[in-house]
């Protein structure tokens, strides 16, 4: 069936929405399906003729509010008014497992439990609040060479100042070119590297151009390395006790221990399921009997990063749901204390181009990631843009809560084969909210690359132009991802969404890509570039499930790699989805305490 392409969640003048769901919902922002424009550049007073000053760059440093107006609107912040999120407009449909109800979303939930989880979490401070405005500290102005060493500086010294309500400042980069040959790093909590524009013109932006041919990434947000605590394998010891609730839900936040007087409310702990022979044989060992198998026992835990907001007797309640069924009778889960040695918080990166010098579209001699995140909790990424990356141009790699609104991730230089051109990819990562932002000319563009440590990653009202491979999970049981109102432009591939079993793809067996993974109103065009029908594949895993609702492409099917069981697919190629966004809802139910 092709069905015309249907405008993005704007509704007609008859539509009512409430003002809290108008707000969180962004429906009047401006069109992200080209490069978006940056942030009012600053007034910079650095020295005449200096390098790197004292930081008065500004009155305050102040950007605006998360997205100054731009598309999408500003998250809301966390005085929020109850509010209903309104009754369906006319000609709209729902789905049968999510629709409002009374002013609120309601849940089917089946008879084990498990329901689709509530994927709002995703993001700074888990989305509760707005990015923060950092004051400036230290301003860098372009030099007549290298400026790499001069940018370093400003961040090393910003990051010996004292943290005043978890910043210590921003690092000003005025507007203009820099010639930068290291990569840069951002190690400290509290520190926040700003520019004042990430278009391509210098006079009013900030350009910083890679210029050494070295393959290390552009810039390192957070630790150096994840080097003995991959995966927040780090534990505090005595910690560790058993889950005893025998079968813990997808989308449940409590559950019994055997003893919760090792916790406290606030904790940041660990909940881990083992990977047992029992659980890969409920899995079929991460294929099928007609595909094969490849998993073995013990090298894909399932991994959620959480915090303790209750206890009572020996029931903790955590912050985010999981996302994976626990149970006893497959795999005795687990709960520790983290040791956060390694945490790097309160990181950003603002406003700023990074375009590294290659020596030809297909040439590899040049940085192969462009901005990585590495162990950080609560971080972001605005209005920034990365160019001619090799494998990942914003990689997320043991990290949590981040947001990424309106960045770009822009023309790869590599060849096209695999580890290349992923766009946005988290790596063993959770809660990671990519909104707004735009890929061209990717193989994957938002994409889960983790394993079974990527869970509740939210890409949200995204576009990607000239795919050239497939979107969505990568390989090996990703938990609890959402793509939210993402839109394909111009596909090369015909294959542009796949939630499926990946068999035998890569150098490991890579078997079934995620489960109870969703896919809410993703919109492609019926044919790719050379005319041929796209294809949204779509499997159910063993021990969960995979969801297309409201999805449009020329087929929504479960023929991938393999033929196998089809998902859940809900209006396919149907205008009309209510709500709009299943995060946006989700947020405005959560904030607003209902």
């Amino acid at each position: 069936m092709r069905t015309p392409t249907p405008r993005r969640h704007r509704p007609s003048a008859g539509q009512r929405l409430t003002p809290l769901l108008v707000l969180l919902l962004g429906l009047n922002g401006i069109s992200c399906h080209s490069e978006l424009h940056g942030s009012s550049p600053l007034t910079s007073d650095a020295p005449d003729g200096g390098t790197v000053g004292d930081g008065t760059a500004s009155p305050d440093g102040t950007i605006g509010s998360e997205d100054d107006g731009a598309m999408g609107g500003p998250i809301a912040d966390t005085q929020l008014p109850a509010a209903d999120l309104g009754p369906p407009p006319a000609g709209s449909w729902q789905s049968e497992l999510v629709h409002v109800a009374g002013g609120r979303l309601v849940y089917k939930v089946e008879a084990n439990g498990n329901r689709l989880p509530d994927y709002s979490y995703a993001g700074y401070k888990n989305g509760a609040v707005a990015l923060p405005t950092v004051p400036v500290k230290r301003t860098v102005v372009p030099g007549a060479g290298d400026d790499g060493a001069a940018i370093q500086q400003a961040i090393d010294q910003v990051a010996q100042m004292p943290l005043v309500d978890g910043f210590r400042g921003a690092v000003l980069i005025s507007k203009g070119e820099y010639q930068v040959a290291q990569t840069l790093h951002l190690h400290t909590s509290g520190v926040v590297l700003r520019g004042e524009g990430s278009d391509a013109d210098p006079a009013a932006n900030t350009v910083i151009r890679r210029t050494d041919y070295a393959t290390s990434q552009a810039l390192i947000v957070g630790a150096k390395s994840a080097k003995g605590d991959i995966g927040w394998a780090a534990e505090v010891a005595g910690t560790r006790t058993e889950i005893t609730t025998d079968f813990v839900p997808v989308g449940a936040q409590s559950f019994d221990v055997a003893n919760a007087s090792l916790f406290k409310v606030g904790d940041n702990v660990i909940v881990y399921h083992p990977c047992t022979d029992k659980w890969l044989a409920a899995v079929k060992y991460g294929g099928q009997p007609e595909i094969g198998s490849g998993w073995k026992a013990g090298e894909l835990p399932i991994v959620y990063n959480r915090y303790i907001t209750a206890i009572s007797g020996n029931t903790i309640t955590i912050d985010v749901p999981v996302f994976n069924e626990l149970d006893r009778q497959l795999s005795q889960s687990v709960i520790y204390k983290h040791d956060r040695k390694s945490i790097v918080t309160n990181v950003g990166v603002e406003n700023l181009r990074i375009d590294i010098d290659t020596k030809g579209e297909t040439s590899e001699s040049h940085a192969e990631m462009g901005i990585e995140f590495i162990l950080v909790e609560d971080g972001w990424a605005k209005n920034v843009a990365v160019l001619h990356y090799v494998q990942r141009g914003f990689r997320f790699s043991t990290t949590t809560r981040v947001t990424v609104t309106h960045c770009k991730a822009l023309e790869p230089h590599s060849q096209i084969t695999g580890n290349r051109r992923y766009a946005f990819c988290a790596q063993r990562a959770q809660q990671i909210l990519v909104r707004d932002s735009l890929a061209t000319n990717a193989r994957h563009p938002f994409v889960t690359d983790g394993e079974s440590w990527d869970s509740g990653n939210v890409y949200y009202n995204n576009v990607s132009e000239g795919i050239v491979d497939d979107d969505g999970p990568h390989r090996r049981w990703a938990t609890g991802i959402l793509w939210d109102n993402i839109e394909h432009k111009t596909p090369v591939d015909y294959n542009v969404f796949m939630m499926q079993n990946r068999s035998d793809y890569g150098s490991a067996p890579q078997g079934w890509a995620c489960s109870n993974c969703v896919a809410w109103h993703y919109v492609a065009p019926p044919t790719n570039q050379e005319g041929r029908t796209t294809n949204l594949v779509l499997q159910r895993p063993p021990k969960g499930q995979n969801y297309a609702i409201g999805c449009f492409a020329g087929n929504i099917t479960g023929d991938g790699k393999h033929k196998l069981p089809l998902g859940y697919v809900e209006g396919g190629n149907k205008a009309g989805l209510y709500p709009p966004s299943l995060y946006q809802a989700q947020l405005a139910q959560r904030l607003a305490g209902r």
